[in-house]
This record gives structure tokens, C-alpha cells and sequence, in this order.
């Protein structure tokens, strides 16, 4: 396929540079599927040798490359995004063995194209449209294409406390995340805001594969037998391999396709005019397990925070744990960063000090008092002083028993 030359817009940052069609200022987003992730770039590599590579296969639309601070070389990761996703899928398949700068391979899928925004804390009383409204008129948010909530367990007419808000593109859905994560209120009270778990979207070949039924909005006080019961009156039991109903939804495990395809359609006539929903089943997509949740949480530094309370030292997140025990003991000894607003704790027999122990200072710190030995320690004036000092030892502290703080403190 021929190349197209058409003009592209460049911008340059710190972090990123990105090139892209002026279709994108007419308002053009591609389809979904149509963006790749890119990575094995050398890192002397410019975006301008990226555009030249995945042209051979068609038009490209956007190309994003992650770059260093100093804007220089780049971090080995990009995303290029054709005009459709037809021209992704070839990329795949044709640039997959092909010597990028007849240097190396790159590796190429497709991108997790998540469009998705989870918000927690919503009033159970309000629907989708006072959501949408408030989003619409108070913060002048347009480019939301729809807003999803569910229906609560024990009463229908109210939410579960949640809802998603559904974006065009994964741009616009993390502009918006970026810039509310921390500071979006609706109804008098602040919001949560973060990813939701993708949703693993099959072609029609994997699609025409499954025989598993799904039931949302299920009267929750339905016994699990009587549902089954149900399901054995519409169609022979020996078709059905499992039926699992919890609270208000359902799975219904079938033999073949056709015997799925019939009883959804007995289903779905049954269920007619009711908050009933009746759907194939979706494959499980490997992005529901906790490591993917804490993702985010690191991001917003909960995970980090969490790891920094004490009795949680032996519980912090992997990434806290690139240091070594030795070095993380140099700088508690080297090195006094002032913790986060909260994470002080008054000892309740010191007035005039905000004790802040280290990660390792409980293990280090005990015996030395327990033996009588001096210890130096880092601690914080009250808020009435003027800067923070750097060391101390138990003499300036009036002698107060060390022992029973910090017992107090870790319990």
C-alpha cells in the first residue's frame, strides 16, 4: 500500500513528542484497535524514523514517543495509531520481523485502548443524568459519550455508589483522570477517580465461540435453587452444564453455541419489558487481579503512603523495595525528607516533638534503649518552630521512656 505523505503536526515537551494528522484539529478520532504499542526503540531513535517505518504499511494518524527529561533520547516505548484498525492489524503481521533501522526488531501489539473512568462516592439517590449534568454544567465537560451505573442489590430506584464515564478515546479519558483525579466534587463531597478494569472486546471468530449466558438485574431474593429450577423448565438439563446465580446476576454454562443461542432467545422473550439484561458471557481478560488495581494506587502515592505507616513496614509495595537494607540505613542516617501532611504522630508523653521513626528504626532503635546505649534519631519540632532539626539523641527528649513510645507508635 502506498505511503501518504500528508504534512504532520509536531509537538515537543519534556516527557513526550508527539506527531500527528491535522485531521485530528477537524475532530478525526480512528476507530478502536487502530493504536499500537511499540517498544525494543533504540534510544537514539527519533520520532521522524518511527513515522518512516510504519508508513510502509498505510497512513499513519499519531505517533507518540515517551522521552527523557532532558528531551533528548527517548524511553524505548511508543504509540502509533493508523487512520483504522485494519491497517494496525496488518502492521502487526507485516512489521513483526522486520529490522527497525536494519538494526533490531521492535515489539509491536496492540494497545489497551481503555476509554473508561471509574468515579466512587456517588449518592446512592442520584441517576446517570444528574451525573452527566453535573459534569456537563459544572465543570463544562462535553466529550463524554456515556455515563454507566447500576442499579443497587436492595433497591432498584437507587446506584451502588459508583458509575463509569465513557470517553471517545483514551486521550480524552486520561486528560480527564489527570486532571480530576484529586479534585473532582459533585453533591457536596469528593470524588474518586481512577481507571476501570479494561473490557476485553472478541472478534467475531472468538465471539462465536462461547457458550456462557449473562444476567444482570436478577431479583436478588430468588433462591439460587428456584432459579435453577427455572432454567431447567425452558430447556433440558442434560444441555446445561452449570447454573450460578449471586445477588442479582447469573452465568449459565451450555453444552454447544446453538443450545446457548436458544435459550437466550426463551430468555430474553421471558424477561421482555423488565430490567432484566441477558447477554453472552465475556472471557475473563486478565486485568481483574490486584497488581493491575495497585497500579493506580501507586500513582496517586496511596500505596506509597500506606507503606510508610507504622506496623506497615513489612507490607510495602514492590517498587519501595529496589533499595537495599543497607541503603535504605544510609539515608534514614544521611538524609531527612518531612513526611506528608498526616503521616506525623504526636507522642502523647512529648509535647513539644512530631515523631516520624524510619523504616527500619523500630528494629534498629529498641535494643539501644532497652540497653541504654545513646541513639541518634530524626524528629520535627513542633509546627510552631522554625525549621526542622536534623538530629537528636534521647537526652534532649528529658529522658522520657523511649521504650513505651515506640511501642505505642508501632502497635
Amino acid at each position: 500500500m502506498a505511503a501518504s505523505r500528508e504534512p504532520k503536526v509536531f509537538e515537543d515537551s519534556n516527557y513526550r513528542k508527539k506527531m500527528y494528522s491535522p485531521l485530528k484539529n477537524d475532530g478525526f478520532v480512528p476507530e478502536k484497535h487502530s493504536e499500537l504499542f511499540v517498544t525494543g526503540i533504540p534510544q537514539k531513535s527519533s520520532i521522524h524514523d518511527l513515522l518512516q517505518f510504519f508508513e510502509q504499511i498505510g497512513e499513519v494518524f499519531e505517533i507518540k514517543l515517551m522521552t527523557k527529561p532532558d528531551g533528548v533520547q527517548n524511553r524505548g516505548f511508543a504509540y502509533v495509531t493508523y487512520m483504522n484498525k485494519q491497517l494496525a492489524k496488518m502492521a502487526l503481521i507485516k512489521l513483526k520481523d522486520k529490522l527497525f533501522q536494519n538494526k533490531t526488531k521492535l515489539n509491536l501489539q496492540l494497545s489497551v485502548d481503555n476509554c473508561r473512568i471509574f468515579i466512587n462516592g456517588i449518592p446512592t439517590n442520584k441517576s446517570r443524568y444528574d451525573v452527566r449534568n453535573v459534569l456537563r454544567y459544572d465543570y463544562r465537560i462535553e466529550n463524554i459519550v456515556d455515563v454507566i451505573t447500576y442499579r443497587s442489590y436492595a433497591n432498584p430506584a437507587h446506584n451502588r455508589g459508583f458509575a463509569f464515564l465513557e470517553f471517545r478515546t483514551h486521550e480524552e479519558a486520561s486528560y480527564f483522570r489527570a486532571k480530576y483525579w484529586d479534585k473532582l466534587y459533585m453533591f457536596g463531597k469528593k470524588m474518586s477517580v481512577t481507571w476501570a478494569i479494561p473490557l476485553k472486546e472478541m472478534d467475531e471468530h472468538e465471539a462465536s465461540k462461547v457458550k456462557i449466558l449473562f444476567l444482570r438485574n436478577l431479583d436478588v431474593t430468588e433462591p439460587p435453587e428456584d432459579f435453577t429450577r427455572f432454567i431447567y423448565d425452558l430447556i433440558d438439563r442434560s444441555l446445561v452444564d452449570k447454573v450460578y446465580k449471586f445477588k442479582d446476576y447469573a452465568y449459565i454454562h451450555l453444552s454447544t453455541r446453538y443450545n446457548a443461542e436458544k435459550l437466550l432467545a426463551s430468555l430474553q422473550a421471558y424477561y421482555k419489558g423488565t430490567m432484566v439484561e441477558i447477554s453472552f458471557a465475556k472471557p475473563p481478560n486478565g486485568l481483574s487481579g490486584r497488581c493491575f488495581r495497585n497500579q493506580d494506587l501507586t500513582l496517586k502515592g496511596q500505596v506509597v503512603e500506606a507503606a510508610r505507616k507504622p506496623g506497615n513496614f513489612h507490607q510495602r509495595h514492590p517498587q519501595t523495595k529496589a533499595k537495599s537494607k543497607q541503603e535504605k540505613s544510609v539515608d534514614a542516617a544521611q538524609t531527612v525528607t518531612v513526611p506528608p501532611i498526616g503521616q506525623f504522630i504526636a507522642p502523647p508523653t512529648v509535647s513539644n516533638i512530631w515523631w516520624y521513626p524510619a523504616a527500619n528504626e523500630y528494629q534498629q532503635l529498641k535494643p539501644d534503649v532497652v540497653s541504654g546505649q545513646s541513639h541518634e534519631c530524626s524528629y520535627w519540632p513542633s509546627p510552631t518552630g522554625a525549621t526542622p532539626s536534623m538530629y537528636s539523641s534521647p537526652a534532649s527528649l528529658d529522658c522520657f521512656n523511649l521504650e513505651d513510645l515506640v511501642d505505642s507508635i508501632l502497635a
